[in-house]
């Protein structure tokens, strides 16, 4: 056994005191006259015994009173195991869980009004003169710093919940990488957490023997939530009034089903879409939202359903951009093409500029959406480097492959992943139309089985890789297309010219060329979630004084801008803590919209309870830990025992008054 407070033994001197009253006799003789001194001597003769008796009981029964009572300052501990009574100041390290799945409940409320509650308990389990950290999953500065127990508690009362989402091993470190810096001789750490399974990641712990960590995990009544997980686009490409699809994936992460449960769409303030979908228990289902597109213009979007108690994730936001048109530049050997002049020419929603290879302006790249290469014979090293960082950024790039035999071609286009074969100079007959691939669905009904589809008098073989989507009856490719980077790439193996084939002139040439163009629209993303590192691509800018600003309700902030591959590129940091709809300015010039949203790994319902976090634990070679009652009034006792020992200070109280009662008993029963 040993003491917490040893000094306090010294008061043990305080046991002379009865000692000294009980060796001297204090008390004054009376005179008594009594007749017959024989009767005197008989009564003193039978009561000295019981006398002594007495006084012995009493002096042992103070001396045991005084000496549990010294005891009981002094905090006798019982060391169990290991443990030992640490000497000397502490400093606690405390992980307030403050994600949004902490909006489930139990029967005693909010889990992080419990969470709360518990870091109360660990204080009361410390001295007064012990320091605290907090930390939660904002990782603030404020909280990183170690504080007494009245400015600890001033700490917690300010905490709410947060976007933010940290795993157990990012927490872990950083609480260790602020304590060990610390002088305090005695170091503890505790997690209190519901310790969510899909962001926990346990396995990632380093093992560290220097500070002990101690898990207190929480665990709620109602594991039930019905989340929007995400949105897409039915279709690649947007045009202004025209019709729309958006199909909203939607998880129930519970045991029951629900049935007509309300969504709705609201595009710029306006309802658009209200319908209702069934789910059943722990399944994902799809929803397809149908609607007509507004005006040009930025669209900031939101989809919304109803649900309790955890409500963070029953809003998903989401914008896209209706241009004024598409911007399509032609590069021909000299002559201008008749046939995409007539195909765009006339069409409001296309600008269509045409000029010769050794006129192209390369800075006027930046601002199309497609370039069409027609027919050239040659490619200098300075066109194949911009069509490159064009389709890089996202641009699309149609090849109509020149059929000239003085051509030199066939290796020029190698940094597009491009490649020729021979030069095909017999009449070959297009007989197979990828009718499954994206720009040419819904273009037919049905395909008949001797569809008339175009002949080509000349034509160079195509070696490249990718999607067929016209074919010759030899099976060689007559159109295909590749993904390169960001951008798509479509090469004919042959010229636009009446010369080289009847395609312009045929019917299947208008759907084609007319959907690689409505697809060539450079998409930006939907959303974008909190708490990743997301790079927004908004343009090129670099040439611009005007800082680019990131504006919302209540936000306002310039972030990092940086230029790669002739992108500006916004980085926010964190400084978006809410999610919403926001919009982008240049100087004061709207230029896009970006949305974020919550992150969904919060939305799972799958928690570690004790045993499946011990377990994980030990898989991870964990050995210095200890996971704690859930009980706020067992807990300071648990840690109590768990860092000091057994602590036996109450039985000393309980045995001081004792000791005391039986004083008074044997003074009242021997009067």
């Amino acid at each position: 056994m040993k003491f917490v407070y040893p000094d306090f033994l010294y008061a043990l001197i305080a046991i002379a005191i009865p000692i000294i009253i009980h060796l001297f006799n204090f008390r004054r003789y009376k005179t008594i006259y009594f007749t017959n001194v024989r009767f005197l001597k008989d009564i003193k003769e039978e009561t000295q015994s019981a006398n002594k008796l007495k006084h012995l009981l009493v002096l042992i029964s103070r001396i045991l009173a005084i000496t549990f009572l010294v005891f009981a300052f002094a905090q006798p501990i019982l060391p169990s195991g290991d443990s030992a009574p640490k000497v000397g100041n502490s400093l606690i390290g405390i992980y307030l869980d403050n994600s949004f799945s902490m909006q489930a409940e139990n029967n005693n409320g909010q889990l992080l009004d419990l969470a709360k509650n518990k870091t109360l308990s660990i204080l009361e389990a410390y001295r007064p003169d012990d320091q605290f950290v907090l930390l939660t999953n904002d990782f603030e500065g404020k909280h990183q710093r170690a504080v007494n127990k009245e400015q600890f508690i001033e700490l917690i009362q300010t905490v709410t919940l947060s976007p933010a989402t940290k795993t157990i091993a990012e927490v872990e470190k950083r609480l260790k990488d602020i304590m060990v810096s610390n002088e305090a001789p005695n170091k503890q750490c505790y997690l209190i957490s519901d310790f969510q399974k899909k962001t926990s990641k346990i396995e990632d712990i380093k093992l560290d023997t220097v500070i002990p960590l101690n898990f207190v995990p929480l665990e709620a009544t109602t594991l039930s939530n019905l989340y929007i997980d995400s949105c897409w686009f039915y279709s690649p490409y947007r045009q202004a009034n025209g019709m729309e699809k958006i199909v909203v994936k939607i998880t129930n992460a519970s045991g029951k089903s629900y049935e007509n449960i309300p969504i709705r769409l609201e595009i710029n303030g306006k309802t658009k879409t209200p319908g209702s979908f069934n789910i059943g228990p722990n399944e994902s289902t799809t929803d397809t939202l149908s609607f007509t597109n507004a005006e040009k213009g930025i669209q900031m979007a939101k989809i919304s359903i109803k649900d309790y108690p955890i409500t963070f994730d029953d809003e998903f936001y989401f914008n896209y951009m209706l241009k004024d048109n598409i911007s399509i530049m032609v590069i021909n050997e000299k002559e201008e093409n008749k046939s995409l002049k007539a195909l765009f020419g006339n069409d409001a929603f296309f600008t269509l500029t045409q000029s010769p290879k050794d006129q192209v302006n390369y800075s006027d790249f930046n601002t199309q959406q497609l370039i069409i290469v027609n027919g050239l014979s040659s490619y200098s090293s300075g066109l194949v480097q911009e069509l490159k960082k064009f389709v890089s950024n996202g641009g699309s790039l149609f090849i109509s492959s020149s059929t000239a035999e003085q051509s030199s071609i066939s290796n020029s286009l190698n940094a597009l992943s491009v490649s020729y074969g021979k030069l095909i100079s017999a009449p070959s007959k297009v007989d197979y139309i990828n009718t499954d691939a994206p720009i040419y669905q819904n273009v037919f009904e049905n395909v008949p089985k001797n569809l008339n589809l175009p002949v080509v008098e000349k034509y160079i073989e195509i070696k490249s890789i990718g999607e067929v989507l016209l074919r010759f009856q030899n099976r060689k490719p007559f159109l295909i297309h590749s993904n390169f980077d960001k951008g798509n790439i479509y090469t004919l193996a042959t010229e636009l010219s009446t010369s080289a084939s009847n395609f312009t002139e045929h019917a299947i040439f208008v759907p084609t060329l007319y959907n690689i163009a409505l697809r060539s629209q450079r998409s930006t993303p939907l959303f974008y979630f909190l708490n990743s590192n997301n790079k927004i691509e908004v343009g090129n800018y670099r040439q611009s004084e005007q800082p680019l600003t990131i504006r919302g309700t209540s936000t306002d902030f310039i972030p990092e801008q940086r230029n790669l591959n002739g992108e500006t590129v916004l980085f926010t940091h964190g400084q978006i803590g809410k999610a919403g709809n926001f919009n982008i300015y240049h100087a004061e010039d709207l230029i896009n919209g970006v949305s974020f949203n919550y992150d969904r790994r919060e939305s799972s319902m799958e928690f570690f309870n004790s045993e499946e976090l011990r377990s994980s634990l030990d898989q991870n070679g964990m050995n210095q830990y200890a996971i704690l009652s859930s009980n706020n009034e067992l807990l300071s006792q648990e840690i109590t025992e768990n860092t000091q020992g057994f602590s036996l200070w109450k039985y000393c109280i309980i045995l001081c008054l004792l000791f005391l009662g039986f004083e008074v008993i044997l003074l009242r029963l021997y009067h």
